[in-house]
């Protein structure tokens, strides 16, 4: 894509980022990082400086990625993500017809064809799920030196954070804001306005079908709020999506439970990914990322919400039906 085409219009008087053509770009890094460091809920800082407080977003830049050098951190993550999007597509050949996978119709910007979920099928799914996001994880360069019980640790927030803004993000690109509808992992779009069938499926004598709504209903209204309506008024990139992800994973509210040289690790593996993709912006001269960045950021708390939420209601439900969660949430739930 021409990078003249994703730049938004804006008159001489606004403010945009220097571009590379005339002197290099001199981040400075106290700056970038500055801006998640009233952010970070784990660590129990005041709210967002104002002066970041950018809530406009723009409309004119697509998600198509436009060229650019290589080197980039986000360019190694991406391949990772591409890794993942491949290994999940054959976790779904034992709810699949083989045949399917000699087509094309049908597939979804998270390369997989669509199946209907049943419950038989749900709790095999997730767990190969997860297991693939671990797998991403680990493979990060971060945590090389991280023992497997810190990773884990981390693991219990940024599995269910990963599944919720891959979630968003594939609704987003499904046009699923103007359609009022959900694009799940394995491709089925489930209508807000018709859930009841959805939630039948994971209906039991205890949490019948309308219980299950009252309960989890307002999680998809909170994905479409929170995160679906921003991502398609600011055109998300997957490299942004994928940036918002390791913003989130480093900011951990999980790392006040590792020792202060891991934490301080976590912090530079933080600022590396901003720095990253500010980088980017200048690079492409993509004027107005200053902003994009500061809208990435604004984003995390809505994130956070839902995970509290999520954590919550899973809780109630084990209450009344210790098997309704599966063996996995209640693996990556279990209090410390």
């Amino acid at each position: 894509m021409d990078v003249a085409e994703v730049q938004p219009k804006r008159d001489s008087s606004a403010r945009g980022i220097q571009k590379r053509k005339e002197a290099p770009v001199d981040i400075d890094r106290p700056n970038i990082a500055v801006v998640l460091n009233q952010v970070d809920a784990g660590r129990r800082n005041e709210p967002v400086d104002q002066e970041i407080n950018h809530r406009q977003f723009n409309a004119n830049y697509a998600p198509k990625e436009a060229n650019h050098r290589q080197g980039y951190l986000l360019d190694e993550v991406t391949e990772l993500y591409h890794k993942l999007l491949d290994r999940r597509k054959f976790t779904l050949s034992d709810f699949k017809p083989l045949k399917s996978f000699f087509s094309n119709e049908q597939e979804t910007p998270s390369h997989t064809q669509p199946f209907t979920v049943t419950k038989e099928s749900a709790g095999l799914l997730t767990r190969r799920k997860i297991a693939l996001i671990a797998d991403f994880m680990q493979s990060l360069r971060p945590f090389a030196h991280f023992s497997p019980d810190d990773k884990f640790t981390l693991l219990k927030n940024f599995a269910l954070e990963f599944c919720f803004v891959e979630g968003c993000y594939r609704t987003y690109l499904n046009n699923g804001f103007q359609t009022n509808s959900f694009t799940l992992a394995t491709g089925e779009i489930v209508s807000l306005d018709k859930t009841d069938q959805f939630f039948n499926i994971f209906a039991t004598a205890i949490l019948d079908a309308a219980t299950m709504k009252r309960l989890y209903h307002s999680m998809f209204i909170h994905g479409m709020r929170g995160l679906v309506e921003p991502m398609t008024a600011m055109k998300m990139t997957e490299r942004e999506m994928l940036a918002f992800n390791l913003i989130l994973l480093y900011s951990s509210q999980n790392a006040t439970d590792l020792s202060p040289d891991q934490q301080n690790a976590l912090i530079k593996a933080r600022n590396e990914v901003l720095d990253d993709l500010h980088q980017y912006y200048c690079d492409s001269n993509i004027e107005d990322g200053e902003v994009r960045l500061g809208n990435l950021i604004l984003l995390v708390p809505a994130v956070l919400d839902w995970l509290h939420q999520k954590k919550e209601i899973c809780q109630i439900t084990q209450i009344f039906e210790p098997n309704s969660t599966g063996d996995i949430w209640s693996e990556l739930q279990a209090l410390k």
